[in-house]
């Protein structure tokens, strides 16, 4: 039998075990990396193995999760992710390479679970009409309450290095303990989209039919997939830039608060530049904002440094819904889940590729020459999608 009162208990959980999700000590973690004596190479090659960790990691996690119970699979989540700041301590590559994964590999085990257990709670409460209202306020809350933990990471760090990992394991014991008081629903919602790897295979061979036979669709993913990917390889390497461009330590965190808030603002008036570009104009408008990111990074100072940040997240949170809702205008059969699926984890394959290239750029060169290089070869392969989608957009598929 259910305990309402703690079912309902489950709400405010829920809110509050999301703000741990997100690493807070990433603000730090390129530089700390750099003071335990690894190479920029080195650096790319850990997060590397950490986004090539999650993409193998998707696929059983979600089997796994229905397997233990998804409460379980939350405990285990931020087990892992406790672990992880411990590994951080060891302060060499191979401790390093520990803490990614086990950190990544907790948020495999979220991903649906986290979801799939609020919705559980809800449909046991007969509350499912608010589900959206209610996710999206845990994601302002998670949203308000990260980005002011974010700006004191840094603060913390120019005093004592280690302390903000031992910080951030005693924090991230809190949601730990709160995982378990979860009140288990008696309504079930599967996480695994697919039974058995017979059943994987069977699913991307279908895949890779549509993507072949639907060039609007396999335009619109290739290009929001290599756009999305640029973006989220420099984020991997922010903190060399700013300590190029001489911003202090202690600004970084409110840096990537702003950054945050500003990503959330986009999202908000996506729906403007929806109304007022089509597809072509949309893409043409997103390559523009990233290739001149990366120009006018190469001759930036503290200041315009900072700015040209801020302005890039803040498109990315514009792309967000407008890149979801074109590619689900395209999905008109098939398994819509899994078609979803298929950009965010082709940019997280090409992700995977550019912080191992950009590790070695940075390494050779300078700051500012790894930009350049970075909006020339943008200029290329950005030019190259859109004049794909160009043909795939005004042609007629049968």
């Amino acid at each position: 039998m259910v305990d309402i009162k703690k079912l309902k208990s489950n709400i405010w959980k829920f809110c509050f075990l999301r703000i741990f999700l997100r690493s807070l000590v990433f603000p730090v973690l390129v530089l700390y990396f750099l003071k335990s004596g690894l190479s920029a190479t080195q650096v790319g090659m850990v997060f590397s193995i950490g986004i090539f960790s999650a993409f193998l990691l998707e696929l059983p996690s979600g089997y796994i999760s229905d397997k233990l119970g998804h409460k379980r699979a939350i405990i285990i989540c931020f087990l892992m992710k406790a672990v992880a700041m411990l590994c951080y301590l060891g302060g060499s590559f191979w401790w390093f390479v520990v803490a990614e994964v086990l950190f990544i590999g907790g948020g495999s085990l979220w991903s649906g679970t986290g979801e799939a257990f609020f919705y559980e709670t809800l449909k046991d409460l007969n509350r499912l009409k608010r589900f959206e209202k209610l996710y999206g306020q845990s994601t302002f809350i998670s949203l308000i309450i990260g980005s002011v933990l974010l700006i004191l990471i840094p603060f913390i760090y120019t005093y004592n290095n280690n302390l903000i990992f031992f910080l951030n394991f005693v924090l991230l014991l809190i949601p730990l303990i709160v995982s378990f008081t979860l009140e288990q629903p008696t309504y079930i919602k599967k996480v695994s989209k697919i039974e058995g790897w017979w059943g994987v295979v069977h699913e991307w061979r279908d895949i890779g039919r549509f993507v072949i036979k639907q060039k609007r669709y396999r335009a619109i993913i290739f290009f929001y997939a290599f756009w999305q990917a640029f973006q989220d390889a420099i984020d991997n390497f922010s903190q060399i830039f700013f300590t190029f461009v001489k911003i202090p330590v202690q600004f970084f965190g409110a840096i990537y608060s702003a950054n945050r808030i500003l990503y959330g603002l986009g999202g908000q008036v996506a729906y403007i530049f929806k109304r007022t570009l089509n597809v072509l104009q949309l893409f043409a408008m997103f390559s523009l904002e990233l290739i001149l990111f990366f120009f006018f990074g190469a001759f930036a100072n503290a200041y315009t440094g900072a700015l040209v940040f801020l302005v890039r997240n803040f498109f990315e949170g514009v792309s967000e819904p407008i890149s979801s809702g074109q590619v689900n205008k395209e999905i008109t059969k098939g398994n819509r889940i899994t078609l979803l699926s298929v950009e965010p984890t082709l940019a997280r394959l090409v992700q995977g590729v550019l912080v191992l290239i950009m590790g070695v750029l940075f390494d050779t060169f300078s700051v500012p020459h790894v930009f350049i290089i970075m909006g020339i070869a943008l200029i290329f392969i950005l030019s190259t999608l859109y004049f794909m989608a160009t043909r795939a957009i005004s042609s007629k598929e049968k």
